[in-house]
């Protein structure tokens, strides 16, 4: 991502912008875009080109901060089919397993049976409530 620049809306941009600061008839280093009038020179490009790094730099800390954890597919996956009216109760005793384990990482207390019933009941309500609505 810093290395293209392959967004719409960045791409015509950047073929706007002119490849130099220019100097207007005012003295001022400007250039429009779409009927703007845009403050240009090395500073605010240095100040751009920042600011675009430490964005990505900032969204991908904060992806990999949310999602590194090599088990939250499987533990998405597993909520996923859980709520899926399509999954057989066969089936789903292996995504009641993973969140058994994601729970109990967290200091559940109580049987996986006990977890197990807890999860058919609420998905018997999610169920009902969906043909509802």
């Amino acid at each position: 991502m810093k290395d293209e620049k392959s967004g719409d809306k960045l791409s015509k941009f950047l073929k706007e912008v002119p490849s130099e600061p220019q100097i207007d008839k005012d003295g001022l280093c400007t250039f429009d875009f779409r009927s703007h009038t845009i403050k240009d020179g090395a500073t605010q490009r240095q100040e751009a080109r920042s600011v675009c790094v430490k964005f990505v730099e900032n969204m991908l800390k904060s992806l990999n901060e949310r999602f590194s954890d090599n088990d939250d597919s499987a533990n998405l996956t597993a909520l996923t089919n859980f709520f899926s009216p399509q999954i057989n109760d066969h089936e789903l005793d292996s995504e009641i397993n993973t969140l058994f384990d994601y729970l109990t990482s967290f200091g559940h207390e109580g049987t996986q049976q006990e977890l197990k019933t807890c999860f058919k009941i609420l998905q018997g309500q999610f169920f009902k409530w969906q043909q509802v609505c």
